[in-house]
This record gives structure tokens, C-alpha cells and sequence, in this order.
């Protein structure tokens, strides 16, 4: 039966129109319309058509039987009835690559001039999901391959024949295969179904919107034996811009005049501009409408959050079409640090994998019950690679170290830092043993889709299993929705016959299982007085009375053309099937709908997208007259003028006039001992707000971002193999450079496997550590001069011990500690040299690093704070009697020939300056001196930024402190 044709006329929202003739086509208070299944384009078209029939029954007090309400592509199977099961999407890409695979390898070449190997499964799937697709877009044109041969020859371009003449024969073998499985898929069904006329339906279809209709489904309606109304949102006298089914005709509308004016467009340059755009179109219309009566399109996906946070700054609510795809979710992020770290087994796999929440809280949970975990796991992770720097952990290490013995007789701190890395160690490894076995399933190279899907589910079980969730709640609801999707997705395999089934690696599973949902929205819950953010596609059946566009540029309206594996524009146009021409006529008539329809409608142009590429604008905005089109031109492909700095108008909730969040400020009532590192007071002169964050809080950064060792790590290597050379009685006193050499090579050898696991430490440390053999080298050579000149080293730091001293200040004892790495006393002149070993890049002198140049500043207060650890360090059996004292560094720098000490001899009356210094910051400290924070040590000290907000135009300041940060 012929599809017949409604014009409703264009001034009023279309769906009100549809409700005004649904409401006269049944008189009375019972308004049945249960005989009628209303088509439109999308679902969310069809929930607003929904409501405005129950607030029209509502309103006339009638007593509604709703329509059913379907969309355009489901309706073809409500027309017929299938008498074979659908083969799924992924039954179907698997037919298609066994067809792939049955075609003769002289043939492929015809089809594609590179087939891959056959070895390669991954590019064979690739194929078949764009052959799946190519089929899709053809059976819904009512076209088969063989039909594309026919078009070919009938316009005589022989040039393509050959491969559609491949592709038929491979669609053929397609058929062959779902056949042979007792399976059909939808457009093959579809075909059938009209070709034997087996269409039926007792309802009158409504086409409402549904103005570009495939010609499968056009011909469907076309045989059903009822009536089927296309409702058009247009007047009777545009009548022959539509075909007989109600569609449009391309021609006519790919070159009408639109209602375009001036007034209809603007034109601003980025997505921030564009954002700004809409808050002030926003509040240019001073609340005349309610927010259910405004609409902003949104073309350029990219643009969305930029919009959401314009909006939110200006205090307006927002509601994003898109909402959250399946591939932003926890459970998918969880899926894919699980594949990466199973592909890779690489540190940085690992620690984002842990670093997921999810995954964090079930390995607590599973830690719980035998304590296992002394250390959380992220930190562990964290501290444990700031110790070893592994591109991949070595197992073997880690289990000796979670294992290891506490020796006794160790000093308090040594063996609480043995005992907290045993404790590390005990962490990561009890971390890596749960994710080992969680994983477990996946750790092999093959096996068929169904197994794969089962250890896949089964991971997500284990990790979600047991969480009390509710709906209600955003994060539980988007758990619930993604794990659901993510469920059914991994289910997909036991639907498929076994002989489509191949045993595939762990990627291509990925590929053909999770990869299809990944895209898939999860659209935000509904918000009160929140304006929706629509796609260009929704906005022609929206009734909002106010509509902005974003994006509305070229490639965009009307959207670029597809890119669809053997189908070229020329072909489309041959074929009479979706082309460019045809785009361009659906997004005219979607503008022509707005402009009719809407009471305000803003057009904005962009210049740049964000990445920054020049944009052109649509050629919606040129069809017009001839001198407008030109007029316009001139005015949107000019450069654009320019704008003054724009102030961000924040709404007044968000506005301040400094950080909120606070600076903790100091806790005063915290005890603090008279005991302190020599290295301490270094802290505190440089600021003593961090020197309390540091040594007050014992507060510490951990992360896991270098890829090499920081300069800490690189100079406490080096230490360490000059500590064991210090404490080596065979070559200590050598002058021969080679007997030294080889004894420091050995030791850095035996340190870095055993502290960084050599076989799985990272190639720029195993480059560094090259770096510091060179440097030990040049040491060699140097100490072995030195040697020779009559110096001998009578004392080098023990690793476990430290050296303690006092000075009295105020009548106070204050204990003094620290690790002198070397004292030489040279046997001539009994000279003693209280020595520090450096390894910074460009060595600075003792003195110059210990005050400011200028002033005389103490900035620095170790070395001559050492004379007071000197009575340890004889205790511990060295020589330090003499006659003159020298305070300096040893010097390992980048530039080897720079190599060597640096000693200075400091008069009495320096070393009492700094002792007075020392005790100035003991009153300080004790006096519980720690604010404010100075921005001044921020360029030194990068740990505390965040806290501090050194990097903050405004940071934040304490109301009532009469106190000011040091600027």
C-alpha cells in the first residue's frame, strides 16, 4: 500500500504537531491509541513523544492508551517474522573472516594488493568487521555485492569490477557459512522477507521525522497491508521536495534556499570562545525561558566538557547528550590495565593496574583477613621502585628481600629502615602474588573466544563480587550499567557455533569482545533545571522554544563523508545510495526545521577546533541569493577581529579572591626532642613551614614517574661504593689506581644486582650506572694521588650507625647526629680533613654552599657543625687528633677532570658563627617558630609545592594571622 503523505506545516515543534493529530484522529475521552506504532529517528525522540501524549491526556482529562513506539531501525522486525535465529554481530564478523579465509590467495589480490598473512588473525578480523559493515550499508539499500558488479557494468567503470566480483564471491561464502549454521542475519532476513512478501501488521505506522529511509525499509512499508502516514513538519506547498514515501529528494533540498539570516549566526575563534559564546547567549535571554525550553546542539564531541565547565562557572546546570561511554568506566579502565599488564608484564603496567581503586580495594580486602599487607599497596609499589627503578620486578629479589633477616646490633634508625623495607617488600609482594592469581586465566597465548569471555567475567566477578550498590547513587549506578554491558559483551561467544569460533590471542579477543561496547553511552541521570546538550542529529524533534549550535562548521553540518572500504563517492552516486549530496539534503532540511520552529536560534561558527586546526564554515550558512552567499563569504572567511582579554564571569558561589583549600597551618602542641641531624638546620633556613611538613610531620613524596634516578638516588649509589672502599682494609692505602678501580667496579656490580636487580632495572639506570663507573674511575685515580701525597683516610661512615655529639644552648643539651662520610688526616702535618663526597653535576665550594656570597648568611650549617660529631667518630677507633682542621667536600662531578677534594680551612670565628646560627634554629624550634611558608625556597625544594601553593596566582591566606608569606 502506498505510503501517504501529512504535512503538518513547519511553525510549531514537530512532536507537538504529532500529539495535535493524534488527539484529532480519535474523538472522545478514551484515547486509545494502542492501534497505531509510531516511527521516529531516535529513542529519545520517542521518550519525549511519550511524554507529551501523558501531559496532553493529563491535561484534557483523557484516559490515554499509549502507541507503541519503536525506532527507525527496529522497525523492520515488527514487519515480519523471522523463521531463523539471528546471527549476532560477532557471529556474523566471525562468518565473515572463515569466508575471507576460504577465498584462493590469487583471488585476495584483487580484493586487497597486500593480503596479510594468514598467520595474522588480528588484520583478518580487521577485514571482516569493514566487510560486515559494507554489507550492513548495502542489503539496507536492498543491494548485494553481485548487484554492485551489475551497476559497474552498466556504467561501464570495469576498473572495480574484479574486486566486487571477489566480494560477491566472498559474500556468497558468507551466506554459506551463517546457512550451514542454521542462522540468518537481520538484512539478509529483511531481503528475504520482502522477496517473498511475507510482511504483516495490524497497526497504522506513523513515519514521524523519518525523512531518509532506506529503500529495504521504504519497500517494506510499502507491501505491509496497512496504512503507512508520513507526518512531514511542513506545509503543502513544499510537497515536491518529498518523494512518494515521505523522504526527501535530494536535489531539491541539497539546493534550496534556507531561512537563514544574519542575526541567525556568529562567529568566534576556539572551543573557549565558543563556550563563552553560549554562557552569554544564555544570559542574554535574561530567564525568559525555563531551561527545558532551551537546547544547546553540540556537533564536535570534543567541545563538551569545555561547555560543561563555561556553564558551571557562570552557575548554569548542564546535562550532556553523551553522557559517559562504557570505555570511561571503572570496570573497562580495570579491563584494560589487566590486558596491559598481561601483555607487557612491565612495572608500569603493574603499578597502574594497582593504582586502579577497584582493584586497590578488592587487594585490600583480600589482605585483610592474614594481615598480609603492612604497607599500602600503591605506596609499597611506590617506595619499592624509588629503590630499585625496575623496568620489570625481579621476583627472585623481591622474595629474598620480603624475607630477609634484621641483624642485631644495628642503631634504631637503621633497623627501622631495614625493618620498613622488609616491609615494603613483604607489600609488593604479597600485591603481586593476588594479581598474579587473579590473572592467572589470561597469562597464556591462545584459546577459543568462550574461554576467554569466561576469564574475562570471571575477573570482574571476583573483583565487583559482594559490593552493596545503589541506584540511586551516580557511581553505583554507572558501576551497575557498565558492568552489565561489559557482562553481556563477554557473554557474546556462547552464542556463536563453534565452527566460527577460532582460538584467538588475548588482544584480538579484546578486540572482538569489548571493543564494540566501548563506545556505547551510559547517559547521565535526569537534573532538575539542567539544559540538555544535544547531538545535531536530536535537535531537529526537540521542542525547546531556544536553540544555540556549536561547531556549526563544515565537516560537522553536514558531517564529513564516511570512510567506508571500497565505496567512493562516485560509486554512492552510481549506486543511489547514502553520498555527500544526500547528507547535505538531510542537514538542510534539519536546519530549515529549527529555523521555522524555533523562537531564538544562534549559529556559532568556529575558526579552530581544539586542536587548533582551521575550520571553514558550513555551506548551510551560502544558500541563500547569490549576492548574500558572496556578502558572506567575505564576512565569515575574513580574519577575525580582535577581542579584548574576556573576564571569566564566575558565578558568584565560585568566585574568590584566594585558593580555598587551605594551607594546613602549624600544629603548636607536637613535641619535638632536642635531637637533630646536622643536615636538618639546612631545612630549616630555608623554610622552616617545610622543615616542619619534613621533620615535624615526617611527611614525604612518593611516585613512580621517573625513569631513571633522581639525583638522590644517583649520589647515594655512589656513596655507598665509597663507603665499602672507606671500610676496606686491602686497598684503602693503595696508591695503585688499578687495584682501586677494580675494587669500586666490583662493589657497585654487587650493589646495583643486589639493590636494583640488574636483569630488570631500566635502561637509562643501567646507563647511569655506567656513568658512575666512569666517575669512580676518575675517583680512583685521584685517591690513589692523593695517597701517594701522605693522606690516609682514618675514618669512613657506617651505613647502620650513626654519629651523635651535643652543644648546649641555653643551657639545654641538644643532641646532635649525623653520618660524616670520610675523615683523612694526612701524616706530615697532622692536618685532619672532615670530609663530604658530592656527585651534583657542577660542584659549588664548601664555604660558598654554606653562605650567601653577599650577606654572610648561614644557608648551610653541616660541615662546621661536624667538629661536634668528631669525639664519636674516635670512639669508633679513628685518629682524629691534630693539628689544623679542614672542612670540604670530595668531588665527583659530571666533568671528570674535576674530580678531587676541595678543602678549606675555617677560622674560629666562622665556627662559632654557625654554632650561633645552630642555636638560633634550635630556639626557633623550639619556640615552635614554623609559619609562614617561604616562596623563596620553592625553586629548591619542589616536594611541597602543592601544599604550599607556590604555583598559585592566589593562594590561599589565613584571615586571622597578622603574619604574611615571604615574598
Amino acid at each position: 500500500m502506498p505510503i501517504d503523505r501529512q504535512f503538518l506545516g513547519s511553525k510549531q515543534p514537530h512532536l507537538h504537531q504529532v500529539v495535535a493529530f493524534l488527539r484529532a484522529s480519535i474523538a472522545g475521552t478514551t484515547w486509545d491509541l494502542s492501534n497505531f506504532l509510531c516511527v521516529v529517528p531516535g529513542s529519545r525522540a520517542g521518550r519525549r513523544l511519550l511524554e507529551l501524549l501523558v501531559l496532553h491526556a493529563e491535561n484534557e482529562k483523557l484516559t490515554l492508551t499509549p502507541p507503541q513506539i519503536t525506532t527507525e531501525g527496529r522497525l523492520p522486525e515488527l514487519l515480519y517474522t523471522p523463521k531463523r535465529p539471528f546471527a549476532t554481530d560477532l557471529t556474523q564478523q566471525l562468518a565473515w573472516a572463515k569466508a575471507l579465509a576460504t577465498c584462493p590467495a590469487a583471488k585476495l589480490h584483487d580484493l586487497i594488493p597486500n593480503p596479510p598473512p594468514t598467520s595474522d588473525l588480528d588484520s583478518w578480523l580487521s577485514l571482516a568487521s569493514a566487510l560486515r559493515l559494507l554489507h550492513n550499508e548495502l542489503a539496507a539499500e536492498k543491494l548485494a555485492f553481485a548487484d554492485v558488479v551489475k551497476a559497474l557494468e552498466g556504467s561501464n567503470s570495469w576498473a572495480d569490477v574484479p574486486r566486487w566480483r571477489v566480494l560477491s564471491e566472498i559474500q556468497a561464502a558468507y551466506w554459506k557459512e551463517l546457512d550451514d549454521a542454521h542462522l540468518w542475519d537481520a538484512q539478509t532476513a529483511r531481503l528475504v522477507a520482502i522477496e517473498k512478501n511475507e510482511l504483516h501488521l495490524r497497526s497504522t505506522v506513523l513515519l514521524i521525522g523519518t525523512v531518509d529511509l532506506t529503500r529495504t525499509v521504504r519497500k517494506m512499508l510499502q507491501l505491509i497491508d496497512t496504512q503507512a502516514i508520513a507526518l512531514l513538519p511542513v506545509d503543502a506547498s513544499l510537497a515536491d521536495t518529498f518523494d512518494l514515501d515521505g523522504c526527501l529528494i535530494s536535489e531539491a533540498w541539497a539546493t534550496r534556499h534556507l531561512p537563514i539570516t544574519q542575526e541567525h549566526y556568529t562567529r568566534v575563534d576556539g572551543p573557549a570562545d565558543q563556550a563563552a559564546a553560549v554562557a552569554d547567549w544564555l544570559r542574554a535571554l535574561g530567564g525568559k525561558y525555563h531551561s527545558d525550553e532551551i537546547a544547546i546542539g553540540v556537533p564536535d564531541e570534543a567541545i563538551v566538557s569545555q561547555l560543561e565547565r563555561e556553564l558551571e562557572q557562570s552557575g548554569i546546570k548542564s546535562r550532556a547528550f553523551s553522557g559517559t561511554t562504557v570505555g570511561q568506566t571503572l570496570p573497562s579502565l580495570l579491563l584494560d590495565a589487566i590486558v596491559a599488564y598481561v601483555l607487557r608484564e612491565r612495572y608500569d603496567e603493574l603499578a597502574s593496574l594497582v593504582r586502579h581503586p577497584d582493584l586497590h580495594d578488592w587487594i585490600e580486602r583480600k589482605s585483610a583477613a592474614d594481615g598480609a599487607l603492612d604497607v599500602d599497596p600503591v605506596a609499597a609499589l611506590d617506595e619499592y621502585y624509588g629503590e630499585h627503578y625496575s623496568a620489570r620486578l625481579d621476583e627472585e629479589l623481591l622474595a629474598r628481600e620480603a624475607s630477609t633477616t634484621i641483624p642485631e646490633g644495628l642503631s634504631p634508625s637503621s633497623a627501622a629502615h631495614r625493618r620498613r623495607t622488609r616491609s615494603v617488600a613483604r607489600s609488593v609482594k604479597t600485591t603481586v602474588d593476588l594479581v598474579h592469581r587473579l590473572i592467572a586465566p589470561l597469562r597464556t597465548s591462545k584459546q577459543p573466544l568462550a574461554r576467554w569471555g569466561e576469564a574475562l567475567r570471571a575477573i570482574l566477578l571476583e573483583v565487583y563480587h559482594g559490593r552493596q550498590l545503589d541506584r540511586r547513587i551516580p557511581r553505583d549506578r554507572m558501576l551497575l550499567e557498565a558492568t552489565s554491558m561489559l557482562a553481556g559483551a563477554l557473554d557474546a561467544p556462547a552464542k556463536v557455533p563453534a565452527k566460527l569460533s577460532p582460538a584467538v590471542s588475548l588482544s584480538a579477543a579484546i578486540d572482538l569482545l569489548v571493543s564494540p561496547v566501548l563506545r556505547s553511552n551510559i547517559p547521565p541521570p535526569a537534573e532538575a533545571g539542567a539544559i540538555e546538550l544535544l547531538g545535531w542529529l536530536e535537535l531537529p524533534l526537540d521542542d525547546a522554544r531556544a536553540a544555540i549550535i556549536t561547531t556549526f562548521n563544515e565537516g560537522y553540518i553536514p558531517a564529513g563523508e564516511g570512510s567506508a572500504m571500497f565505496l567512493s563517492s562516485e560509486l554512492r552516486t552510481t549506486l543511489g545510495i547514502q553520498d555527500a549530496k544526500r547528507r547535505v539534503a538531510r542537514d538542510a532540511f534539519a536546519l530549515f526545521m529549527l529555523a521555522e520552529s524555533k523562537a531564538e536560534l544562534l549559529l556559532v561558527v568556529a575558526h579552530r577546533d581544539v586542536e587548533k586546526n582551521p575550520l571553514a564554515p558550513s555551506r548551510l550558512l551560502f544558500a541563500t541569493e547569490p549576492l548574500e552567499a558572496a556578502r558572506r563569504g567575505v564576512q565569515l572567511f575574513s580574519a577575525l577581529p580582535a577581542t579584548p582579554t574576556r573576564r571569566i564571569a564566575l558565578a558568584p558561589q565560585l568566585t574568590r579572591l584566594s585558593s580555598g583549600f587551605q594551607i594546613p597551618l602549624p600544629d603548636t602542641s607536637l613535641p619535638i626532642e632536642d635531637n637533630f641531624s646536622v643536615s636538618q638546620f639546612k631545612a630549616y633556613l630555608a623554610c622552616p613551614y617545610r622543615f616542619y611538613l619534613r621533620h615535624v610531620l615526617r611527611l614525604s613524596s612518593m611516585n613512580d614517574a621517573a625513569d631513571e634516578l633522581e639525583p638522590r638516588g644517583f649520589g647515594s649509589l655512589i656513596h655507598d661504593v665509597l663507603q665499602s672502599f672507606g671500610r676496606s682494609d686491602e686497598v684503602r692505602d693503595s696508591t695503585h689506581s688499578t687495584d682501586i678501580f677494580d675494587f669500586l667496579a666490583a662493589s657497585l656490580q654487587g650493589i646495583v644486582s643486589a639493590r636494583l636487580g640488574e636483569r630488570a632495572c631500566r635502561a637509562a639506570v643501567r646507563v647511569q650506572v655506567e656513568q658512575i663507573r666512569s666517575r669512580l674511575q676518575a675517583f680512583a685515580k685521584w685517591q690513589a694521588a692523593r695517597t701517594a701525597t701522605g693522606w690516609r683516610i682514618v675514618y669512613t661512615e657506617d651505613l647502620d650507625k650513626q654519629l651523635t655529639g651535643t652543644m648546649t644552648i641555653d643551657d639545654k643539651p641538644v643532641i646532635l647526629r649525623g653520618r660524616i662520610d670520610r675523615i683523612d688526616r694526612h701524616d706530615d702535618t697532622q692536618t685532619l680533613a672532615v670530609l663530604d663526597y658530592k656527585t651534583a653535576d657542577t660542584p659549588n665550594a664548601p664555604k660558598a654552599a654554606h653562605r650567601k656570597p653577599q650577606s654572610g648568611e648561614w644557608v648551610d650549617l653541616q660541615l662546621p657543625l661536624y667538629r661536634h660529631l668528631l669525639p664519636a667518630a674516635a670512639k669508633e677507633s679513628a685518629d682524629t687528633s691534630h693539628r689544623q682542621l679542614q672542612l670540604g667536600y670530595i668531588q665527583l662531578p659530571k666533568s671528570l677532570e674535576n674530580t678531587g677534594d676541595h678543602q678549606e680551612t675555617w677560622t674560629k670565628e666562622e665556627l662559632e658563627s654557625a654554632d650561633a646560627a645552630a642555636a638560633d634554629v634550635v630556639r626557633a624550634i623550639r619556640e615552635r617558630v614554623f609559619w609562614p611558608p617561604k616562596s623563596s625556597a620553592a625553586k629548591l625544594d619542589e616536594e611541597f609545592q602543592a601544599i604550599c601553593q607556590d604555583r598559585l596566582l592566589l593562594p590561599w591566606r589565613p584571615e586571622k594571622s597578622e603574619e604574611s608569606f615571604d615574598e
